[in-house]
C-alpha cells in the first residue's frame, strides 16, 4: 500500500497497519546465546553459521568477517578442544601414576620402620640414627573433669530426648542417666546410654517431666563428675 506524508514532522495518514506492514515494519535482531555454548556447541555453531552463508552467497555477499577468517578461527577452536581433553587424560593418567608411586614407596618406608624398630629394641637414640621421628609415649590423660553444657530438646519423635554437650578432651564414652522422680534423690537416678560421641538420642522413655546427667569416661575406664542436670519434657 502506498503511503504519504502530509509533511516531514507528521504522522501517516493511515490509522492503522495490516499484519504484513507490521511485520514489515519490525527490525528483527540476531539471537546467538554465545555466553551459553559450551565448547562444542560454540564450535559447531559456528560450522552451522558458515555453511548456510556459503549456501545463500547470493544474500550474504561480502560477510564481516570472512567466511575463510571464521573456518581458520574454528579450526583453532577445534584444535584447542582436543588439546585440552588429550591434557586431561595425560593429568589423569598422571596422577594415578603419582598416586600408585606413593602407595608403593610408603609401603617400603612402613616396612623399613618395623625393622629399625627392631634393631633399635626401644632405644630412640638408635631410631634417630636412620633419620626418622621418634614417636612420643602416650601420657596419661588423667581424671575425667565435670562434663560441660549439657542442653537437651523434645525430639521429633515421641518418647525421645535429643542432648548433646561440651566434648570432654579424652573421653572414651559417655554416661547418660535419667530420672523420673526427685532428682536430689540418688537412688532415683537410673542408666539410660553409653555413646562415644557427646551427643545423643534417648528412645523409649515416658511422657512428661524427665532429668538428665551426663559424665565423661576415661580411658582408665573410670568415670569424671556428673554434668549438672538438664530438665526435658517428653511428649
Amino acid at each position: 500500500m502506498l503511503r504519504t506524508w502530509d509533511g516531514p514532522n507528521d504522522f501517516w495518514d493511515a490509522s492503522s497497519w495490516d499484519a504484513a506492514e507490521l511485520q514489515a515494519y519490525k527490525r528483527m535482531k540476531v539471537k546467538l546465546g554465545l555466553a551459553t555454548l559450551t565448547y562444542d556447541e560454540l564450535a559447531d555453531l559456528s560450522d552451522n553459521i558458515r555453511t548456510a552463508m556459503n549456501t545463500n552467497a547470493a544474500t550474504f555477499t561480502t560477510p564481516n568477517p570472512t567466511l575463510a577468517a571464521m573456518a581458520t578461527g574454528n579450526t583453532a577452536l577445534r584444535n584447542a578442544i582436543a588439546a585440552r581433553i588429550a591434557a586431561d587424560t595425560a593429568a589423569a593418567t598422571a596422577l594415578q601414576t603419582l598416586q600408585a608411586a606413593a602407595v608403593a614407596q610408603r609401603g617400603l618406608l612402613s616396612q623399613q620402620s618395623s625393622y629399625v624398630e627392631n634393631k633399635a629394641a626401644g632405644n630412640a637414640a638408635i631410631i634417630t640414627l636412620a633419620g626418622m621421628g621418634v614417636r612420643a609415649e602416650r601420657a596419661p590423660v588423667g581424671a575425667m573433669p565435670k562434663v560441660q553444657n549439657l542442653k537437651t530438646t523434645t525430639s521429633d519423635h515421641a518418647g525421645a530426648v535429643d542432648w548433646m554437650c561440651k566434648p570432654v578432651k579424652g573421653a572414651s564414652a559417655y554416661i547418660v542417666q535419667t530420672c523420673t522422680a526427685d532428682p536430689l534423690v540418688e537412688a532415683n537416678w537410673h542408666y539410660a546410654d553409653t555413646v562415644v560421641k557427646s551427643s545423643g538420642t534417648l528412645n523409649g522413655l515416658t511422657s512428661g517431666k524427665v532429668f538428665l546427667r551426663v559424665c565423661a569416661r576415661g580411658a582408665d575406664a573410670q568415670n569424671g563428675a556428673w554434668s549438672d542436670l538438664a530438665e526435658e519434657m517428653v511428649r
